[in-house]
C-alpha cells in the first residue's frame, strides 16, 4: 500500500490505496485427453470478474499453433472453441485481462481415437 495523491479543481486530495483481490474466473470443459479432430468447447465464466478480455494461446510441443474462437457469449461467460488435427501434447495459457486464470495453464495430450481409449 502507498500514498496516491491527485488534484482536483485546484484542490489536493490525498488517499492510500488498496490492494483489490480479483473476482474469480472459472474455467471450465478442460480434459487432459482429447482425440485428432474433436472440437474442444472450454467455457470460461468472467461475470464476477469486471471489464476485460479474454485470451488463449495453444501451441504443441512441436512448435506449431492451433487456430482458436473466442466466443463472447452475452451472459458473461466466454466461449474457446478449437480443433486440434495433429497427435501431439499442447499447451493452453488462458488469460483474462491480460492475468492468468486459475487452472488456465495446463497441458492437453491429442491422440488418435484408437489410442486414447
Amino acid at each position: 500500500m502507498g500514498l496516491i495523491g491527485f488534484c482536483w479543481l485546484g484542490k489536493n486530495f490525498y488517499a492510500r490505496s488498496v490492494r483489490i483481490k480479483p473476482a474469480p474466473v472459472s474455467a471450465d470443459g478442460i480434459r487432459t485427453t482429447i482425440p485428432v479432430g474433436e472440437e474442444c468447447v472450454i467455457n470460461i465464466n468472467t461475470a464476477d470478474a469486471g471489464y476485460g478480455n479474454v485470451t488463449c494461446h495453444i501451441r504443441s510441443t512441436s512448435g506449431s499453433d492451433v487456430d482458436i474462437d473466442i466466443v463472447d457469449n452475452g451472459d458473461g461467460t466466454v466461449s474457446i472453441l478449437y480443433t486440434p488435427r495433429l497427435p501431439d501434447a499442447y499447451t493452453l495459457n488462458i488469460k483474462f485481462g491480460g492475468q492468468p486464470v486459475p487452472k488456465g495453464q495446463f497441458t492437453q495430450q491429442v491422440c488418435f481415437v484408437n489410442i486414447c481409449g
